[in-house]
């Protein structure tokens, strides 16, 4: 078996592509980065999880009115409104979302999880503010 050639990364376009200083990204890296965790699902046989079943376990521990789920699987980004949520502060609605997510989150199951959480007042005063903008 032949060993890989050493030198710069090579791009499909044949260009070298050039070293970023220490602790600082290359657009290159990045996307060779995003295109690696994309196949990380494939690789390591840990499914994608969908939005559907991430929605439905998110309902299943916490009364929800509402919940907006987009990512790619393993990066999500969620709009969650509970009355669950009434009296707590930020972290502690944070908190609440994780702990229905178990363990998700320590097997990379769901690998990032953005989100706003709104009471149903402040959803319905949120959605009156952009209606009137």
């Amino acid at each position: 078996m032949r060993c890989p050639p050493r030198g710069p990364l090579r791009l499909r376009s044949g260009k070298a592509s050039p070293a970023a200083p220490a602790g600082v990204k290359s657009p290159h890296v990045r996307s060779l980065r995003v295109a690696l965790e994309a196949l990380h699902c494939e690789l390591f046989l840990k499914p994608c999880m969908t939005s559907e079943e991430l929605q439905t376990i998110i309902a299943a521990g916490l009364p929800c009115e509402h919940i907006e789920l987009s990512g790619d699987g393993r990066h999500w980004y969620a709009t969650i409104v509970s009355s669950a949520f009434e009296g707590q502060r930020l972290i502690q609605r944070h908190q609440r979302v994780y702990a229905t997510l178990g363990g998700r989150l320590q097997t990379d199951e769901v690998h990032a999880l953005s989100m706003k959480t709104y009471t149903p007042a402040e959803w319905a005063a949120n959605n009156a503010n952009q209606a009137a903008d």
